[in-house]
Parts: C-alpha cells; sequence; structure tokens
C-alpha cells in the first residue's frame, strides 16, 4: 500500500540519516503491541492465550502477541490472513496478488459490493458507506457478507491459537456494528463445545500503532540491556 518503499531496506536507511539504532514493524503488529500493553490486553496475562489484532480497512490484517513477544513464523507472515482461502477463488490471479480473503474484505471489495447493490450514490466515499444509515437495506447486507467472511478468518485462527481475545480495528473494523455482525455468524458457525472467541473494538483507535511503536522500542532496549550484561 505504500508505492515506492518495496524492495527498500528502510531500516538501514532510516539508521544512517538518523544516526540512532532503528527498527521497522508492519502497523498491524504495532497496534497489536498497544492493544495487549494499554487496551484489551492490560491487566491480564497474555502470555498464556494470546491477543489477536485485526485492522480492516484498506485491507486486512493481523497482529498476533502472546506475552511480550510477537508470534512472527519462520519467515515473518504470522498474521497475514489476507491469504486465507475464504470469500474468493485462491487460484484467481488477482486474489494471488491480494490474498483470497482480502479480495471479498477490504475497502474497495466494500465499495464494489455496495454499488452491485445499486447503493453507492454520486460523490459517496468509503467513509461515508461504513458511517451509512443502518436501516439501508443494501448496507446492511454488504456488511453482513463482509462480517461472515471475517468470521469464518477468526473461526480458523481461532481453531490452532485460540488467542484469549480478538480485537478490532481499522476504519472498517473498528465499526461496532460490523463486531457485533461478526459476533451473530462465529455464535453460528462454532463446533458444539467450542465456547465464541471473545471480541472487541479496540478502545485505542488510532492511538494503539503510536503505544505499540513505544512498546516494541521498550521491549528491544530491554534485551539489548540483557545482552550487554552477559550471563
Amino acid at each position: 500500500n505504500l508505492p515506492g518503499f518495496e524492495g527498500r531496506d528502510m531500516r538501514a536507511l532510516l539508521r544512517q540519516r538518523l544516526n540512532m539504532p532503528v527498527e521497522v514493524e508492519n502497523d498491524v503488529n504495532f497496534a497489536a503491541w498497544g492493544e495487549a500493553w494499554k487496551g484489551h490486553g492490560a491487566g491480564t496475562d497474555t502470555s498464556q492465550g494470546g491477543l489477536a489484532f485485526v485492522a480492516i480497512g484498506t485491507g486486512i490484517g493481523m497482529g498476533l502477541v502472546w506475552g511480550d513477544r510477537m508470534l512472527r513464523g519462520s519467515i515473518g507472515a504470522a498474521g497475514e490472513i489476507a491469504v486465507l482461502p475464504i470469500g474468493g477463488d485462491p487460484s484467481d490471479p488477482a486474489s494471488r496478488r491480494c490474498g483470497a480473503l482480502e479480495s471479498v474484505v477490504s475497502g474497495a471489495a466494500l465499495v464494489a459490493d455496495y454499488r452491485s447493490c445499486g447503493g453507492m450514490q454520486p460523490g459517496q466515499t468509503l467513509r461515508d458507506i461504513v458511517k451509512g444509515d443502518a436501516s439501508d437495506p443494501s448496507l446492511d447486507g454488504v456488511m453482513d457478507r463482509l462480517a461472515k467472511n471475517v468470521a469464518l478468518a477468526v473461526l480458523s485462527v481461532d481453531a490452532i491459537v485460540n488467542p484469549s481475545v480478538f480485537v478490532f480495528g481499522g476504519g472498517i473494523g473498528s465499526r461496532a456494528a460490523l463486531v457485533g455482525k461478526i459476533h451473530d455468524h462465529l455464535v453460528r458457525l462454532m463446533p458444539e463445545g467450542m465456547p465464541v472467541p471473545v471480541c472487541r473494538i479496540s478502545g485505542l483507535g488510532n492511538r494503539a500503532g503510536v503505544l505499540g511503536a513505544v512498546r516494541a522500542a521498550r521491549l528491544a532496549y530491554a534485551d539489548d540491556l540483557a545482552g550487554h550484561a552477559g550471563p
């Protein structure tokens, strides 16, 4: 989503320009750290169940925090739920560019779905649609279809890592009506005997990423001090 940055070593570039240690992180991971530290994970032991932060806006992404650590996977791809084979055809060339799930769960997908229902008005933007009239049947159907695909993704993640809480954020993901629909679909989708995953809206809003950056810096500094202290 940031043209011109792909393939560039931003860590090295910023270290050179700022003349200080620099780390570069995915924005959704930062938000996950912020939520685990000062949001819905505050006061709970996330080292056991962990916290999943799901951002829905331009696209969909997820950060997974267990205790003070980010769950990254072998090449840093843990949390890339955009590629889950849900909603779209994963073999379609378009899906392979952005991911099958993101082909149906994104700002562009929401606008396209709403337009196909005849609900789009001249001059309307994504922000207008997301904040639109809850009594609009076309909008309600669009949000319900989006919520079902997200619920399927939550079910998939829960079956594998089973975090204590799913926190939703982003321009679309922070809408209470959408998260309510996600919960309703999960109630119908969960196998017998399995509890419905806890779903919350980020209480930190746009501050989640900034607070997460502070948390990441503090943890990196602590690791650096421990390394210099020796055995």
